[in-house]
């Protein structure tokens, strides 16, 4: 059987990934896999139709496809994203139509189930079966357990790649016809406000709706906005996942993208993201902005931001990507505006909202507030610290910022509330004690809360405290 592996690692054959489909290609001899290194040659893809034509080649002689990449940011990286988005601009999908496809992802497990939702879903667009996929972390391969789970995927997958079982797709397809929205700008409103609003935009010349809608929101917000095309901004390429930066947040390009976002996006008291939905996310350019985030490593921003979203596609059908959206905020610590589409077929309801989210902007700037995060944004946030602990060594710039603002929170940390939590499991462990042990903890859990509102009563003279 010829297997045809799609590899979306930057890094090659000397990436991660590459090695658990090295291991497989030496344990399934009977089987010829043939890898084609999209990522590392995107460039070359993108400027070379001839090699282009022997890729989708390759993949027309294929008896099942295997994607096999890291997660970047939630995702894949923004050069496997230029590379599918090649495969719809020049009729490459036909190549792929009915055939079997799976993924093979390496990761920490930080929000490698997005990635995999979405390389499901770009399979189904591509018209092929999607068998569910393997999420490796970076070191499964070392361990006896993670190789034999590996082999056991891929066995399970070829048998079903050779029986031809039928499947149901894993995600329907995208029905999406985008309305016109070309409303008569209003005069813009006074900027009476000071801080300061940037827009990060992607509109290109095919995406009128998306500028008309930056256009009015601009117009409406009293807040001065500097909006940032990143069409015209040079960036020489993606992340590439060298680690260059895990010293000192120093990226190996030499372009415009530090500069510009330490002195434009960094600054901003409000982000807003302006982008086209391609192929299930926004474009391989904004990817590959976003990639570069990574060379401010696991940390936080310093400065705590409010962030809204303007989208011109079909949002509501693509759950992935507003999950992706909402971990983004919370992730980033930041202020939830409102996420804007140009869905609604009335002009006047987007407008409506457009002037929904520049009211957002203003009503935070003069009170600005942040929710707590939920599972996605907690849940990230302990993943990453246990990332950066475990490979301080290399993580050295996280690691110094972990440690410095107290974010290493193990719950093995010798502080008084282990002492206190460990003198309470030994009384739990004695039966006449173990009631009034139960008692004292919930009763010391409620004293905090209480002692709160005692305080503030106190604080506001026995009334309701006001701004």
């Amino acid at each position: 059987m010829k297997i045809v592996v799609i590899n979306g690692s930057p890094a090659g054959c000397r990436g991660a990934s590459a090695q658990y489909v090295q291991y497989l290609q030496q344990q399934l001899p009977r089987h010829r896999f043939q890898i084609l290194e999209v990522a590392r040659e995107i460039h070359k893809i993108e400027r070379d139709e001839a090699r282009f034509e022997t890729i989708v080649e390759a993949l027309t002689e294929a008896d099942a496809v295997i994607w096999c990449t890291p997660v970047y940011l939630m995702l894949i990286p923004a050069q496997l994203k230029r590379f599918i988005e090649l495969l719809f601009e020049r009729n490459g999908s036909a190549a792929l139509a009915g055939k079997i496809a799976t993924a093979i992802f390496t990761s920490a497990h930080f929000y490698d189930h997005t990635a995999h939702d979405y390389i499901a879903g770009v399979s189904c667009d591509l018209d092929m079966a999607f068998v569910q996929g393997f999420s490796a972390h970076f070191s499964d391969l070392v361990t006896d357990e993670g190789r034999q789970n590996l082999l056991g995927f891929a066995r399970d997958f070829l048998r079903q790649v050779s029986e031809q079982q039928p499947m149901r797709a894993a995600f329907p397809p995208i029905r999406w016809s985008a309305p016109t929205y070309d409303p008569p700008l209003p005069p813009t409103v006074a900027r009476t406000g000071s801080s300061k609003v940037v827009v990060i935009s992607d509109a290109g010349p095919e995406d009128g709706n998306l500028s008309r809608m930056i256009d009015l929101f601009e117009r409406t917000v009293s807040q001065p906005v500097d909006r940032l095309e990143l069409s015209e901004l040079r960036m020489d390429g993606g992340c590439l996942g060298c680690m260059r930066c895990a010293e000192n947040g120093v990226c190996g390009y030499q372009d415009d993208y530090a500069a510009t976002f330490d002195e434009r996006v960094l600054p901003a008291d409000v982000v807003i993201y302006a982008g086209a939905v391609r192929d299930r996310y926004f474009s391989a350019r904004f990817k590959t902005f976003i990639d570069r985030y990574f060379r401010n490593g696991h940390r936080p921003l310093e400065k705590r931001q409010a962030m809204g979203f303007i989208i011109s596609g079909p949002l509501q059908q693509l759950a992935t990507l507003r999950e992706i959206l909402e971990a983004h905020i919370q992730l980033f610590r930041s202020k939830r505006l409102g996420v804007v589409t140009d869905e609604d077929q009335r002009p006047e309801a987007i407008t409506e909202q457009l002037q929904g989210l520049a009211r957002a902007v203003d009503r935070w700037v003069e009170d600005p507030w942040f929710e707590p995060p939920t599972f996605l944004g907690v849940g990230g946030m302990k993943v990453f610290r246990d990332v950066v602990y475990e490979n301080r060594a290399v993580l050295s710039a996280d690691h110094r910022y972990y440690r410095d603002h107290g974010l290493y929170d193990f719950a093995q940390t010798r502080n008084r509330k282990w002492w206190l939590m460990t003198l309470m499991s030994l009384c739990m462990k004695i039966p006449i004690l173990r009631p009034r042990t139960r008692k004292l903890i919930a009763a010391g859990r409620m004293r905090a809360l209480k002692q709160v509102l005692v305080v503030q009563s106190s604080y506001s003279g026995g009334g309701s405290s006001q701004r």
